[in-house]
């Protein structure tokens, strides 16, 4: 019983400190969320923040990824809504795939364009 009693324990501990471990994830990843906001709020004008949000309501993970790019691309410069325009632009180019349609048609041995004639 007391070996029992014991795996218990230490099984409670364990999942004490994962929640710990947890929790103090969570708040470091909003504190970066926070940091990354503060720092783009500086860099973009108010007319290219409301662009890359109209952005980011239609394609959340699109917008991350051009603020991302901004962010990587350190530029601490006020970025006017026509360069975040560009930066929209040449990141599309960079990420663009190239789709293409090809259409099979079945043949069946007892079709004949016959019929129709």
């Amino acid at each position: 019983m007391q070996q029992s009693e014991l795996n218990k324990l230490q099984q409670q501990q364990q999942q004490k400190q994962q929640k710990q471990n947890n929790a103090e994830m969570q708040k470091k990843q909003a504190a970066m969320e926070e940091q990354r906001k503060a720092i783009l709020s500086q860099i973009l004008s108010t007319e290219a923040r409301e662009r890359l949000s109209r952005i980011a309501l239609v394609r959340p993970e699109h917008a991350r990824q051009i603020e991302n790019f901004i962010l990587q691309s350190g530029i601490r410069q006020q970025i006017s809504e026509q360069q975040l325009i560009d930066f929209v632009e040449e990141f599309t180019k960079q990420t663009k795939k190239e789709t293409t349609v090809k259409i099979q048609r079945k043949h069946w041995s007892d079709d004949s364009d016959e019929d129709f004639y």
